[in-house]
């Protein structure tokens, strides 16, 4: 692994020194999350590693078998990546070596929930409760943790007479993990009336949801800038 070159008494050296160059891909991490660019197909993944402790609610009385929580960690892995991979893609530009060599292509960017034992960036609390129970789900991206249970994987409908639109918890989540700390729901969001977006009632990406993802594509490495090119809904 070598390290990028850059200016050190750059304004943006903080972040590039996060930035390594490992073979033919170039990863940037900070405290939540790792991106990785791949220098052959200028693909863009973010790689979000959660370790999880395992509860359950006052209500349960089995604990959490070995294979429910292999279902359950491959089920929250599969939902993300149904709800955010294969559409968003990406444009670039720039002078380095990398913005050249890709310039004028739709790059795609992924989302990966990868499960860990050690050396996470999210530590998720996840309760085994009874099928369609109504724990509070939430993200304290302070602490970056994640509260989840086991209901979290099915569809349910939050909003009445908005055309049957039903949302998947855990794709919501990770939208919050990803940067996105609002829950266009609430009563004062000018999105609040978006019941279709996945951060409000639905399961839609929208183009603002990538902001803080943009930004940190833009800090990781010089003369290298990304513009959010489509989001399929």
């Amino acid at each position: 692994m070598t390290k990028l070159k850059y200016d050190e008494n750059g304004l943006l050296a903080e972040y590039y020194a996060k930035t390594d160059i490992d073979g033919d891909v170039i990863t940037h991490k900070d405290d939540r999350m790792t991106y990785l660019l791949n220098k052959n197909t200028g693909s863009i993944s973010v790689v979000i590693k959660w370790k999880y402790e395992w509860y359950k609610d006052n209500t349960v009385t089995d604990d959490w078998t070995v294979l429910e929580k292999a279902i359950f960690m491959r089920s929250v892995y599969l939902s993300v990546q149904q709800a955010w991979n294969g559409k968003i893609t990406y444009s670039v530009s720039g002078e380095s070596e990398f913005a050249k060599k890709f310039q004028g292509e739709a790059l795609p960017f992924d989302v990966r929930i990868i499960p860990v034992s050690q050396n996470e960036d999210w530590l998720v609390i996840a309760t085994k409760v009874l099928p369609g129970a109504d724990l509070r789900t939430y993200v304290d991206f302070k602490n970056s943790t994640v509260h989840v249970d086991s209901a979290d994987l099915e569809k349910v409908a939050k909003c009445f007479n908005c055309n049957n639109t039903v949302q998947i918890n855990i794709p919501h989540e990770a939208g919050h993990v990803l940067g996105y700390l609002d829950d266009d729901y609430d009563s004062s969001s000018p999105y609040v009336g978006d019941v279709s977006g996945l951060m409000n009632m639905g399961m839609e990406l929208r183009e603002r949801y990538l902001k803080n993802s943009t930004i940190t594509l833009n800090v990781i490495m010089p003369d290298t800038n990304f513009t959010l090119l489509s989001v399929t809904k």
